[in-house]
């Protein structure tokens, strides 16, 4: 554990912070499942274990650079096999729920419900620092149905909870190759109040690099896909209405300033603030490529540039962090800015982002080796005269890979 909370807990936020969501959020309750444990099983501790053993394989993922690569494998599924028995008895002990309750009974169901969402975004966590990402659609719909039972019966899950939960549905839909397509609406506007999935006090900056704003951006984006999908399934022209949104909305997010946030959560060292903003800048011009290949093209020239643009800003970061030395605490980018950038670069200009992602590997996440594979897999597609853009959305399809840009 002590491996867990000095060095993975850091090295998955992409700048340091006193209120690590990795350590704050999950080390109590992995702690209290510790107990759990040693005293024998109890009804309604089954999660807290759960954390616990998810947490344990997070860490030993993570000790598989050391010299004992292999046993540290073998222990770290071991563990994470322990947290599926024990997710798999903490989902059978939840208790049903009554609307509105708030009396110590109601509050101990509320925690059983929260450990158990706990314990699958941790699982998808550990999944993060292996590389084997099958699984984490079916943890992600696992936790968005427990989140839906508790708001039925008007009980709110953990905010931050909800927060990870919900960013990371929303990067898994950006890289989805069968999201099902949506009917435009013509009478209501966009985007709807319904589309703004964050406020600006959920702390995102710190947790992922991206600002509430760019990250409901992010997902408005999708939506507006989905609707463009509707009409060419239908074989049907665009809806005038809906070309007008889309264009609309490209003002919006080409007029998006960091001048306009609010970034107070950032913590005070210069130096973090400095990592902070670019990483949202990264962001900003990753969501416009992500814009351009989803929904309204752009030109060649203006792609390069946004693509130039990432890249910069993805390789000042790791500048910078060198030049701290350990001084700085080890935390590694959100990958989604690199990959939805670097796989839309041409030929000539890969390689800078050769030279990123093979220094990405220091970090040892196997997840972003996996992401790299997708992006040489996709150039080689490119090269080879496919021009389907995004351009990972052949390579997906075509080996049935599932990914979590993160």
């Amino acid at each position: 554990m002590e491996n867990y909370v000095r060095n993975v807990a850091t090295l998955l936020q992409p700048i340091p912070h006193s209120q690590n969501t990795y350590s704050s959020l999950y080390v109590p309750v992995a702690l209290l499942g510790s107990a759990t444990l040693r005293g024998g099983p109890t009804r309604g501790g089954s999660g807290r274990v759960a954390i616990l053993f998810s947490l344990l394989a997070t860490s030993a993922f993570n000790l598989r650079a050391t010299n004992n690569a292999g046993a540290f494998d073998e222990v770290a599924r071991t563990l994470r096999l322990k947290a599926f028995d024990w997710l798999q008895m903490a989902l059978e002990e939840l208790p049903e729920l009554h609307h509105g309750t708030r009396d110590v009974c109601g509050s101990a169901a509320s925690q059983m419900y929260e450990s158990a969402i706990s314990a699958i975004l941790t699982l998808i966590t550990a999944d993060i620092m292996e590389g084997s990402m099958s699984e984490y659609q079916v943890h992600l719909n696992g936790v968005n149905r427990i989140c839906k039972q508790m708001r039925d019966q008007s009980i709110e899950p953990d905010r931050r909870l909800v927060t990870i939960s919900s960013f990371l549905t929303v990067l898994s839909d950006t890289t989805s190759v069968d999201l099902p397509p949506v009917p435009w609406s013509t009478t209501n506007a966009f985007p709807n109040s319904g589309s703004n999935m964050f406020t600006d006090d959920c702390n995102l900056e710190v947790t992922y690099g991206i600002t509430a704003t760019l990250a409901n951006y992010i997902h408005q984006v999708t939506i507006l896909s989905q609707n463009i999908s509707h009409f060419i399934s239908h074989n049907l022209p665009i809806h005038p209405t809906l070309l007008s949104a889309c264009y609309e909305f490209s003002k919006t997010i080409s007029s998006w300033s960091i001048d306009s946030e609010n970034l107070a959560c950032l913590p005070a060292s210069n130096c973090n603030v400095s990592l902070g903003k670019i990483h949202i800048l990264a962001f900003a011009q990753s969501l416009q490529i992500y814009f351009h290949t989803r929904v309204l093209p752009c030109t060649d020239t203006e792609m390069a540039l946004y693509v130039q643009r990432v890249a910069e800003y993805l390789m000042e970061i790791e500048t910078a962090r060198a030049q701290q030395g350990r001084s700085l605490d080890v935390t590694a980018s959100i990958m989604w800015p690199g990959f939805i950038a670097s796989c839309e670069a041409e030929p000539d200009a890969r390689d800078i982002w050769h030279e990123w992602w093979e220094g990405m590997q220091k970090y040892q996440i196997g997840n972003i080796s996996k992401l790299w594979s997708v992006v040489k897999h996709a150039w080689a597609m490119r090269d080879e005269g496919l021009k389907e853009v995004p351009a990972w959305m052949p390579v997906l399809r075509c080996t049935g890979t599932k990914i979590l840009a993160v």
